[in-house]
């Protein structure tokens, strides 16, 4: 029995006695609970949904390992969500009761909503991001997203293979050009290539090939807010002298982002159409 299942069927066993502990103390149980994959996640949710329904899972193959469990007791009390990460680029399926999210993860969701004119607001001062936009000829985002994308690629690399090696090696400070905003790639390449027992030609293959999928797919949400952390430095409001660090974004995107926002996405819809074909009130405060 693998560990990952192991720990699946333990947080199984803790989620039937959380609910029949609600059942008795409250005679009717219908909230449900949502299953995520760690903290970061429940912070995000719990600015939407009562915490005491919120269980943590872990990680994410927790999740779809407990949703399979669940799927065999036929339970309709629980919920999951976990990141998309590169499942819908390698036609990945999950249990019915495992929604993914719109984009990569919840930062590239989060990124793609009002939170990020907010952050805008909050960070960059304005004349020097539109003189940004002028040079890049892409709206901040999109200029941001390009090498985003780069990056999301070689962990789409790291991952298909089964490289041992920890990504944290490639962080895009590491090859960052300082004296305007663009990376050493071909240094990246080269660094990937002898970790990963590949050649040029084969990285540069399949980079050409990962870099038509959709950005909102392959760029991983830690990567692009380090990205903005790095855009950050060279237009950030006058006199800011703070250093403002890719988890500090993170928690201020969560803290932006809205029930309209959340309202809009697939990942909720769809969520919130399973609840109520359970009869869960387990999304009634967000809509």
């Amino acid at each position: 029995m693998s560990e990952s299942v192991s720990k699946a069927q333990e947080l199984v066993y803790n989620i039937n006695e959380t609910v029949n502990a609600a059942i008795l103390l409250e005679g009717v149980y219908d909230s449900g609970f949502l299953l995520v994959e760690g903290e970061s996640d429940i912070k995000f949710w719990a600015k939407f949904v009562e915490k005491r329904y919120l269980i943590k899972a872990d990680g994410k193959y927790n999740v779809i390992a407990a949703a399979n469990i669940l799927d065999t007791k036929k339970d309709q009390k629980v919920l999951g969500v976990v990141d998309a990460d590169f499942d819908r680029i390698n036609n990945l399926n999950y249990s019915d009761r495992v929604v993914l999210t719109d984009a990569h993860d919840l930062e590239i969701l989060m990124l793609h909503s009002n939170a990020l004119a907010q952050v805008k607001l909050e960070y960059f001062d304005e004349a020097k991001c539109q003189e940004f936009e002028a040079k890049s000829g892409k709206p901040l985002l999109d200029a941001i997203l390009e090498h985003a994308s780069v990056f999301g690629a070689f962990r789409y690399l790291h991952i298909q293979n089964k490289c041992i090696f920890s990504f944290d090696e490639f962080n895009p400070y590491r090859y960052e050009d300082k004296s305007i905003f663009d990376f050493n790639y071909a240094q990246l390449k080269v660094d990937f290539c002898s970790l990963a027992s590949l050649d040029l030609a084969q990285i540069n293959n399949h980079i050409q090939v990962l870099t038509t999928y959709s950005k909102q797919e392959i760029c991983q949400g830690h990567d692009t807010l380090k990205l903005i952390c790095i855009v950050l430095r060279k237009i950030c409001k006058p006199n800011s002298t703070k250093a403002i660090g890719d988890e500090d974004l993170a928690k201020f995107l969560r803290m932006a982002f809205s029930k309209e926002d959340l309202l809009k996405t697939t990942m909720f819809q769809s969520l919130k159409q399973k609840a109520e074909a359970w009869n869960l009130t387990l999304f009634q405060s967000c809509v």
